[in-house]
């Protein structure tokens, strides 16, 4: 009886043509191994992404920099040229880098402004990670301006004296002075 079946299935589907069976369907049924993906469109399979993935890595530690000042200054400056206002070149530019250790960079600033714009550049940050990947990099950013003797220092405005602090200095110089505002009975406008 089963071949039967067999036969009017056939009779059935006469005008059926079966599709031709590709790689695809071939490994999916053979019992060799797990079925194999073949790439649809712009996605991957799981083996290729992880040798993507690999090979990212490996071209990374090819291209993996010394660890020493000038290269960092190398992708400082590089990043430095890219920056778009004037402000933010000038305090990359300003900035003293060393090394400390061997994970650590030292960056010190002139100033505040010049501290916190240099923390809002992560993208330089991550660059400067990136160049180093087997490494654990800390960066310590602050200012300290006494590093920096070629700045001038900017003394900060006198306030101007209150009439009070005019006459005793008046005062001071010459007494008459005392005498006469007593002698007439005169008073400081306020």
């Amino acid at each position: 009886m089963p071949e039967n079946k067999t036969a009017t299935t056939n009779t059935e589907n006469k005008g059926h043509i079966p599709a031709p069976e590709s790689e695809e369907t071939k490994s999916i049924s053979t019992k060799k191994g797990p079925a194999t993906r073949k790439k649809i469109g712009s996605l991957s399979s799981i083996d290729d992404l992880i040798a993507n993935a690999e090979k990212t890595q490996s071209e990374q530690k090819q291209l993996n920099t010394n660890w020493d000042l000038p290269t960092i200054m190398k992708i400082w400056e590089e990043h430095t040229a890219k920056c778009d206002t004037n402000s933010t070149k000038n305090a990359l530019l300003s900035a003293k880098i060393s090394l400390k250790g061997e994970k650590e960079i030292v960056v010190v600033t002139p100033n505040k402004i010049n501290t916190a714009t240099v923390k809002k550049e992560m993208d330089l940050i991550e660059r400067i990670r990136n160049s180093y990947p087997d490494r654990t990099l800390v960066f310590t950013i602050y200012d300290d301006f006494d590093q920096f003797p070629e700045l001038a220092r900017v003394e900060p405005l006198k306030k101007s004296k209150t009439n009070q602090e005019k006459l005793e200095i008046l005062v001071e110089k010459n007494p008459k002075v005392a005498e006469f505002i007593e002698r007439f009975n005169l008073k400081l406008d306020k």
